[in-house]
């Protein structure tokens, strides 16, 4: 009890110094510490909606494909939601990377570069589009 009191109590000398350090700072230091404060929270509010959206969508996902197979009983609501909870997670984790510069870049050099790969390209839409323009010329 009172290791706990004592870590309570130097706690609230540490916040006291904290907060005498940031009323004593420049209005430059004070805007960084309030930026590190939100920016910690965001994290905090991320971490923990995906430990909890994750486990949320796969036993979604495990009542669905129970409800389907076993009883035949198939049920939009779950998956519904596991839509939305995907989505959610989708944005929460999309603004991160965006943020952070964690998203995964993919460099595609420009066809001038690779002109080996032109004649595939053209065989590839036009076998997919020559069927569109057989009709067109028909009609």
């Amino acid at each position: 009890m009172q290791k706990l009191r004592r870590r309570l109590r130097e706690r609230l000398i540490l916040r006291r110094k904290l907060w005498d350090a940031f009323r004593t700072a420049s209005a430059r230091e004070r805007l960084l510490v309030i930026l590190s404060a939100v920016d910690h929270a965001v994290c905090g509010i991320g971490f923990w909606s995906a430990l909890t959206i994750l486990p949320a969508m796969i036993s979604v996902r495990i009542y669905e494909i129970v409800a389907r197979k076993l009883f035949n009983a198939a049920l939009s609501l779950p998956q519904y939601l596991e839509w939305e909870l995907f989505v959610f997670l989708v944005f929460l984790t999309l603004g991160y990377g965006y943020v952070r510069g964690a998203h995964v870049r993919v460099d595609v050099p420009p066809l001038r570069d690779r002109p080996e790969d032109i004649p595939p390209l053209v065989q590839h839409f036009a076998a997919g589009h020559s069927f569109q323009l057989r009709d067109h010329a028909t009609a």
